[in-house]
């Protein structure tokens, strides 16, 4: 990423066309991603924020092809600062990606439906961390119908079905409702346990925690 990111500001200096920025923004924002991972967390936020401020001058100079990566930024930023545990700042910032997903599907672009859901899950998280975790559970209800009614009209969703139906299981927990908790947990299980049946390695993780 370090390359890639030296090349492309080369690139913007001497050209400076929207499309070398859009790549400039999206080098910075997966450096960032890497960067959080690894609890370098100044460094990933500048990178957030350089890449936030590049798709934000894009979006403002009416290039509305990039407010998918608007949307994206503003969801890294915030799970950086919920790493950070700034709960209240995290949630402004999945506001924001949820709102310009909400945009994008008013205007038609379903391909950022399991986008918009994912923003409003972190939203969600976001809220119960606060306390309020019956406004959370609805809008992981709205979610769980949501990417329902996705996986009937052809979008791949188990995935982050069993996910959504986890956050509801650790909300109604939460919520003192042990039994429809369970519920909701062995649905999740029951989704994560034919994905593994498929060969999808990657669920073994989140099939052990929902255990």
């Amino acid at each position: 990423y370090d390359q890639a990111g030296q090349l492309y500001r080369q690139l913007v200096t001497q050209a400076g066309d929207l499309s070398v920025r859009a790549s400039l923004a999206m080098v910075l924002e997966n450096r960032g991603s890497q960067l959080r991972g690894v609890d370098r967390l100044p460094e990933a936020a500048s990178d957030l924020r350089e890449a936030m401020a590049i798709r934000t001058a894009l979006v403002d100079s009416g290039a509305q092809e990039y407010v998918p990566g608007l949307a994206s930024s503003h969801g890294e930023m915030g799970l950086l600062l919920l790493h950070q545990g700034r709960v209240t700042d995290a949630l402004h910032a999945f506001e924001k990606s949820v709102l310009l997903r909400s945009s994008q599907i008013a205007a038609g672009r379903d391909e950022v439906q399991n986008a918009y859901c994912m923003s409003v899950l972190n939203r969600a998280s976001c809220i119960r961390e606060l306390g309020r975790r019956g406004e959370a559970l609805e809008q992981i209800e709205d979610v769980i119908g949501a990417r329902t009614a996705l996986a009937s009209r052809g979008f791949y969703v188990p995935q982050s079905l069993a996910n959504a139906l986890h956050d509801k299981a650790t909300t109604l927990y939460e919520l003192g409702r042990p039994s429809m908790a369970l519920d909701a947990v062995n649905e999740a299980i029951e989704i994560r346990q034919s994905l593994l049946a498929e060969g999808k390695k990657h669920v073994e993780d989140t099939l052990a925690t929902a255990y």
